[in-house]
């Protein structure tokens, strides 16, 4: 059962927290909510390099966030905001998780014309309760972005985000840094594609047959308990390495509250200790998206 007791005591806390947190704001800002519906599929769910240990499977993504405008003023912004989100996998159930998190971010700019750049700083701590008791993990995560109309049909959004995991296990301990731009072109006012483009560097975590190259290329290793661990003779690796990440979509408005989505995940990433440690992976996701 993927909500056990842990999960039910942190998501009480969670709720606790973001109620006590809004209940003070409610006079003076209004709540803002929005969902995520998804179903993925993922064709390397393990990150493996060898055809042996690659595995894919499916999964049904629920999410929900609340945000509420805490300060205005003509250049600047500050929002407080609660998520929760779902994974559950369709094969491997082990590797079904809930997150969780409260998240801060301060808005501001330098001048009110159409393509004045805006800036974001963000911050966001929370944690993952996972069937999986090695992934069961604290996240913490820090970001600056700038967002600006390029032409009158496409915005640009670019910027970095430090991510932070501390979890039950020294192989899901990673720290990664993410560098990245969007591009969203709107075709109509309700249809819109959009290219992101993520430079990663830092912690990966691979899980397959012991191997001497990924022995020699990690940082830790131990049993992976979502794979059956030492009697399946399967270990979870922690690798230094560089990802290129590249997400095309498409996203179709139903109303200014509803609308559809579809996007195509390409992952290649590359140990740095060893260029012949790597993998590739696609993810193809479907969304319905709505917000109240």
């Amino acid at each position: 059962m993927i909500v056990k007791s842990a999960t039910l005591s942190s998501l009480l806390l969670l709720t606790l927290c973001a109620a006590l947190l809004f209940s003070g704001i409610t006079r003076a800002a209004k709540i803002r909510y929005s969902y995520d519906v998804s179903a993925v599929y993922d064709d390397n769910v393990r990150r493996a390099k060898y055809d042996a240990d690659i595995r894919e499977d499916s999964l049904l993504n629920l999410s929900w966030q609340a945000n509420s405008k805490v300060w205005n003023s003509q250049y600047t912004q500050l929002f407080l905001g609660a998520r929760a989100e779902l994974e559950k996998y369709s094969t491997f159930d082990t590797l079904d998780n809930i997150s969780y998190g409260l998240n801060l971010r301060y808005r501001f700019a330098f001048g009110s014309g159409f393509s004045s750049p805006v800036y974001a700083l963000k911050f966001d701590v929370g944690g993952i309760e996972a069937e999986s008791e090695m992934r069961t993990s604290n996240t913490a995560s820090a970001g600056l972005e700038l967002n600006t109309w390029l032409s009158n049909t496409i915005n640009l959004t670019a910027g970095y985000k430090g991510k932070f995991r501390d979890s039950r296990s020294e192989v899901f301990d990673t720290m990664e840094h993410q560098f990245f731009a969007n591009f969203d072109l709107e075709l109509s006012p309700r249809h819109l594609l959009y290219f992101t483009y993520h430079y990663i560097t830092g912690d990966i975590v691979s899980s397959a047959t012991p191997k001497l190259g990924f022995i020699n290329a990690a940082d830790a290793i131990e049993p992976d308990d979502a794979f059956g661990g030492v009697a399946a003779n399967q270990f979870a690796y922690r690798i230094d390495a560089v990802s290129n990440v590249i997400t095309l979509g498409y996203n179709m408005a139903y109303s200014r509250k509803l609308s559809f989505d579809l996007s195509a995940r390409f992952v290649d990433s590359e140990a740095t200790r060893d260029a012949s440690i790597y993998y590739e992976r696609l993810l193809l996701r479907a969304s319905l998206i709505g917000r109240f």
